[in-house]
């Protein structure tokens, strides 16, 4: 794979080689790094993960219910950058979640078609 460019490139590096160390495969996380790696290419003067940055790569997703796994990545990472960085940007948990409003109007547009896959489930959620 290419090498990681970013002037935070060796951290990124040396945290997925951390990970792998424990025994995770970390092939899918660390294409997600690359994309974070590249989103910090074009910010001009990023040496650190900081809020805009961090939000850009979890909005890069398109699909909001499965933000929640970059959020967990970029937190993950965050903890390890800030042994070294303390200005590093650590994102709470649910950050940029889909409101639960937001999410039920969704799911409401979506019922005919999740009705019949999730049936009384979908039904008591939608009535909460």
């Amino acid at each position: 794979m290419t090498p990681i460019s970013t002037p935070f490139a060796e951290q990124i590096a040396g945290f997925v080689a951390h990970k792998r160390s424990l025994g995770f495969d970390y092939e899918k996380e660390e294409r997600l790094l690359r994309l974070l790696d590249r989103l910090a290419n074009e910010e001009t003067g990023v040496a650190l993960l900081d809020e805009p940055l961090a939000r850009r790569f979890v909005l890069a997703d398109r699909r909001p219910p499965r933000r929640h796994e970059r959020v967990s990545l970029v937190r993950q990472l965050a903890r390890f950058l800030a042994v070294e960085e303390p200005r590093t940007f650590m994102p709470a948990r649910g950050y940029l979640a889909v409101p639960r409003d937001e999410a039920i109007r969704f799911y409401r547009k979506c019922t005919p078609r999740f009705e019949s896959i999730m049936g009384p489930q979908l039904k008591c959620f939608l009535d909460q």
